[in-house]
């Protein structure tokens, strides 16, 4: 977990070969955090918000891997915890999810002054 106006959290997402070309990982993103009021992404991964908040991240050609982070905004409201839930969609036709596929964090409140 991670205060608001915290230190950002880093997701990798990996492959098992290095190959020639390169993969755009599909992501699902959840939770009960608002994106850009509560969190923002770097760099920016978010490809729809409507009907569902979607984006991908791409492993470079000739690369293992490839990272993006989440990072808690500072919203000046009172609040409850919230969270953010980032899983990688299923795509047979370009790979298939490994362990863990999901991950989940929690961005604590930081209280206002009254």
């Amino acid at each position: 977990s991670r205060s608001e106006g915290g230190a950002a959290v880093t997701f990798t997402v990996t492959r098992s070969i290095s190959t020639g070309s390169a993969l755009n990982v599909l992501l699902n993103i959840g939770g009960s955090a608002t994106l850009n009021s509560d969190y923002s992404f770097n760099p920016n991964i978010i490809t729809a918000t409507s009907p569902s908040l979607t984006g991908f991240v791409s492993i470079p050609a000739n690369q293992l891997s490839a990272t993006f982070s989440v990072i808690p905004l500072t919203d000046n409201i009172n609040e409850n915890p919230e969270t953010v839930d980032v899983s990688i969609a299923n795509n047979a036709a370009a790979y298939n999810r490994g362990t863990p596929g999901s991950a989940t964090f929690t961005i604590n409140d930081v209280p206002v002054p009254s």
